[in-house]
């Protein structure tokens, strides 16, 4: 995980998938959540408003524009981050549109996300820095297929409010699915180092 912009995006192979399975983590305050909803461990739907208040990396509080309408404030030239309007470099009001990467009722997909990081953040030793990053989704593709718009599965619209941040909806293969950036399907020419 990349800890001076709270931004992580991993990806691995699994057995018996020949693409790359693509998963992104954050820091806990890097944005707010859009609303969304979960299923409790008394099987009661859990429904989370939007989160207006807290001190935000990526968000101004309270938010002061319409969420993900900025444009960039910075941008890379050479080896310097440099302003790209007459603003400072600061928050745009960042929102994760679909926070846990599924869009509308989502509420399965969103319990089976938060236990996950229940399950692990609860295994990690008090003080471990990795309790304060959360996976915020994984994606993949049918049968190891190139990413197209119907063969997209797991959490296919998660986007990590640092790298997607002004593409929500959107996911890795907003990228990595095209020809410029060919690396999410290269497994199955690669010969496994295990039997």
């Amino acid at each position: 995980m990349c800890a001076t912009t709270g931004r992580s995006e991993t990806n691995g192979s699994t057995a018996g998938h020949p693409e790359m399975i693509w998963a992104t983590f954050e820091h806990v305050n890097n944005s707010r959540n859009a609303p969304y909803s979960y299923t409790n461990n008394a099987n009661a739907t859990i429904n989370v408003a939007q989160n207006n208040a807290g001190s935000w990396l990526f968000s101004k509080t309270p938010p002061l524009a319409p969420a993900n309408q900025n444009q960039p404030l910075a941008a890379v030239s050479g080896a310097d981050l440099v302003a790209t309007t007459a603003a400072p470099i600061g928050p745009s009001d960042v929102l994760r549109v679909n926070p846990w990467g599924r869009p509308g009722n989502a509420t399965s997909s969103n319990t089976e996300i938060l236990s996950i990081n229940n399950s692990v953040i609860g295994q990690l030793l008090a003080g471990d820095v990795r309790k304060n990053y959360i996976h915020t989704g994984t994606t993949w593709t049918i049968g190891g297929a190139a990413p197209s718009g119907g063969n997209q599965v797991g959490t296919n619209q998660m986007a990590n409010s640092t790298m997607e941040t002004f593409f929500q909806p959107s996911n890795c293969f907003s990228c990595h699915g095209t020809n410029q950036y060919p690396v999410s399907h290269i497994f199955s020419d690669l010969k496994p180092l295990f039997p």
